[in-house]
């Protein structure tokens, strides 16, 4: 896990004098690694002004190591008192930041910008939170990757909108360690380049989001037909339980991965071929690490918004008008779409 301390830093000085900006990430960790793209657009409109993140704990450990970022500042999660957050706004006034830019613009993240005292806060214009910026951006009303929508934050700062889809993919930057970890797992379960290995990624924190756990085995069952694969079940301890079925299913090759950090998780992720998945945050951690995803929607939310679509090796399949009685061949898309990469 990331060392629980309050503050971290990526491997590069920070100059003391330089000038730096605040970027607020209080979301999940899907969240943040979707504001990765546009932390490195403003690095490169804007290299000497340094910039910190505020985010939580779990969501930070994607960023670790990352370039574009001088400090990684731990907030407490969602739901903590007062008294826990007193110490984070005292530390971020000590940083008197120049400007504030808050990408949820949730009311506690416009609370949160303001007590920062920047004297320049940019958010989202929204009811009931945009007196707290100086300057609120409406947000954009038609449906887009969800990267896009947070260039828009920056247009005031004169950072440009991405001229190619490429720019707009969430990148992290797994350690030397974690890649280490990658190979003793791989090496523990005899496994190498031989072997056809695909990252199965099937839990969603909704209900409504998540495709049931039989279709899950339906699907891996259906699979061994066309490949014989190993499958990498990636998932949060606490959610094991919940995916016992999956891990046992008959006739098929399921080891589980144990998740205690998510940069040696998408190191493991990148010795897959894929990673399927539903609509969940480890579908960001695969595109984030370049390897190749094969999602499944069937909640509310339209796979434009979170599938970078038109980029090769990153496809998604709609369910939501299917329901769980589906009649399309989703073992069959698989195998090919496994078989083009």
């Amino acid at each position: 896990m990331i060392d629980p301390a309050r503050e971290t830093t990526p491997p590069h000085i920070i100059a003391p004098n330089a000038p730096h900006v605040l970027f607020i990430l209080l979301r999940a960790m899907g969240d943040v690694l979707l504001a990765t793209p546009a932390i490195r657009a403003f690095r490169k409109a804007h290299p000497t002004i340094l910039i910190d993140v505020l985010v939580e704990h779990i969501p930070a450990q994607p960023l670790r190591n990352n370039p574009d970022i001088s400090r990684i500042i731990i907030s407490p999660n969602r739901g903590s008192s007062l008294r826990e957050y007193l110490p984070i706004i005292q530390q971020l006034q000590r940083y008197k930041y120049q400007s504030a830019i808050d990408f949820q613009s949730t009311p506690g993240s416009a609370l949160l910008a303001i007590l920062t005292g920047a004297p320049e806060r940019v958010g989202f214009n929204r009811r009931m939170r945009s007196w707290a910026y100086t300057k609120a951006v409406d947000p954009v009303a038609e449906l887009a990757y969800a990267p896009l929508p947070k260039f828009r934050l920056l247009e005031h700062f004169g950072v440009p909108l991405p001229s190619s889809l490429t720019e707009i993919l969430p990148r992290l930057y797994p350690t030397d360690s974690a890649n280490d970890s990658a190979t003793i797992f791989l090496e523990k379960y005899n496994l190498n380049e031989n072997h056809l290995l695909l990252g199965l990624a099937p839990f969603c924190r909704r209900d409504w989001r998540m495709w049931p756990v039989a279709k899950w085995c339906e699907l891996l069952t259906s699979f061994a037909k066309y490949n014989n694969a190993t499958w990498l079940l990636f998932a949060a301890p606490n959610e094991r339980e919940a995916l016992v079925e999956i891990e046992k299913c008959a006739g098929v090759n399921v080891i589980w991965v144990g998740m205690s950090d998510l940069l040696d998780a998408a190191a493991l992720m990148q010795k897959c071929r894929a990673v399927v998945s539903g609509e969940n945050g480890l579908l960001h951690l695969a595109v984030a690490a370049e390897v190749p995803t094969f999602s499944i929607f069937c909640g509310r939310d339209a796979p434009k918004q979170w599938v970078p679509a038109g980029i090769k090796n990153h496809t998604a399949l709609d369910l939501r008008n299917d329901g769980i009685d589906i009649n399309k061949n989703v073992a069959l898309e698989l195998a090919e779409f496994v078989e083009a990469l």
